[in-house]
């Protein structure tokens, strides 16, 4: 569920949003990773990403809403559950918890967000989601 802000459902205005977004990083071991977001005219959220030297896929799924200057994400799924001995490893943002974050559109091409990440608007998301949704 997100918040009660004063942020209208992603539906319910002109959303620059929507379309798939991806960025990249070094991670401090030196490998490379890969995001790509996807938003959805209906509010909907698909995240997914990989350490570029091979690493297995990670999708998380949710919801999101806006206004002016706010940018709210929930997640509430996420596949695969890496699991080992009856272990699993958590997802690498927190489920069902609200996110903010102020944002800008420098351009109809870029994203730009509070916690420094940099996106470029993409043609697909070349890890595009599972059938199942992220259900395991």
């Amino acid at each position: 569920m997100l918040a009660a802000l004063a942020i209208k459902p992603a539906v319910a205005q002109q959303n620059p949003f929507v379309g798939t977004w991806g960025t990249s990083m070094m991670l401090p071991n030196g490998s490379g990773y890969a995001a790509f977001v996807d938003f959805y005219p209906n509010g909907a959220l698909h995240l997914s990403g990989v350490v570029t030297s091979g690493g297995q896929i990670l999708h998380m799924c949710g919801a999101y809403q806006f206004d002016q200057t706010i940018l709210e994400t929930v997640f509430n799924a996420y596949t695969p559950h890496l699991c080992s001995m009856g272990m699993c490893e958590p997802p690498p943002l927190p489920l069902d918890q609200p996110i903010s974050s102020q944002y800008q559109f420098p351009n109809p091409n870029e994203l730009l967000v509070s916690d420094g990440t940099h996106y470029v608007r993409q043609p697909s998301n070349p890890f595009p989601l599972p059938p199942t949704g992220c259900a395991d």
